[in-house]
Order: C-alpha cells, then sequence, then structure tokens
C-alpha cells in the first residue's frame, strides 16, 4: 500500500510540474535566439527577426506584452522580419481573445528594410482568415 501511495505522490509532483512549466513558466517567458547561417548566393550579414505564435490574449500575452516583443524586435535591428502565424487565441483557460483590429496597430510599429512579412496560421484561419 505504501508504494502506492508514493507512486502516486511522485506522479502528482511531476504532473504540478508540468502544468506549472506549462501554464506559467513556458507562456511568460521571452526568448531571444541568434543563429548564424551560411547561405549560398553570397548573402552576407542578412539580420532576421521571425516572430511566431504570439497568441495575442493568451495568459501573459496582451497587448502590453505584444508592445514589449515590437520593441525589442525592433531594437534588435533586423534587415527583414518574418510574422509565422497563430496571432490570436481561441477559448485558451486564463486567456481573453484579442481582435486583429486591436493588435494589428502595434504589429504596424515593427521596422525593418526589407519589410515585414506576414503569413497566416492554423488558429487565424480558424478565426475565418478571409
Amino acid at each position: 500500500m505504501f508504494r502506492f501511495r508514493a507512486i502516486g505522490i511522485i506522479a502528482l509532483c511531476v504532473v504540478s510540474a508540468l502544468a506549472g512549466w506549462a501554464f506559467w513558466y513556458e507562456p511568460s517567458s521571452l526568448r531571444v535566439r541568434e543563429y548564424e547561417l551560411r547561405l549560398a548566393g553570397g548573402i552576407e550579414d542578412l539580420r532576421v527577426a521571425a516572430l511566431a505564435d504570439l497568441h495575442i490574449g493568451s495568459p501573459y500575452h496582451g497587448l502590453e506584452n505584444l508592445e514589449r516583443i515590437v520593441d525589442r524586435t525592433n531594437r534588435a535591428d533586423p534587415d527583414l522580419i518574418v510574422l509565422l502565424g497563430d496571432y490570436v487565441i481561441h477559448g485558451v483557460a486564463g486567456g481573453t481573445f484579442v481582435a486583429p483590429e486591436e493588435f494589428s496597430p502595434v504589429l504596424g510599429k515593427l521596422r525593418a528594410p526589407l519589410g515585414v512579412w506576414a503569413v497566416l496560421g492554423n488558429h487565424d484561419w480558424w478565426l475565418g482568415a478571409e
């Protein structure tokens, strides 16, 4: 009986730790990673900023956080910015839906000499991308 209780307690601790990671630490973190790539064709010194899965409105990711991301991206002085979709959320616990009309002016502050290019993700299509 003691062994089953110990296994249950360990399992509960593991599940709690994973839940904490998934719902608190991971969503609240902002990571910047830099990679150096060697490209064919003589392209050198091209700085590209890629922003993906912003899920604006999810816990820790409101308009204020988006402003911080935009500011940090602009300060990195990229030559090109690509937005890789999934801007919205649908029914996330602890989140609040933010309409594209509300966050697009913030994303509109992104600046790069070669432009800001965007694609839609599956969450954006579910909203009705047309």
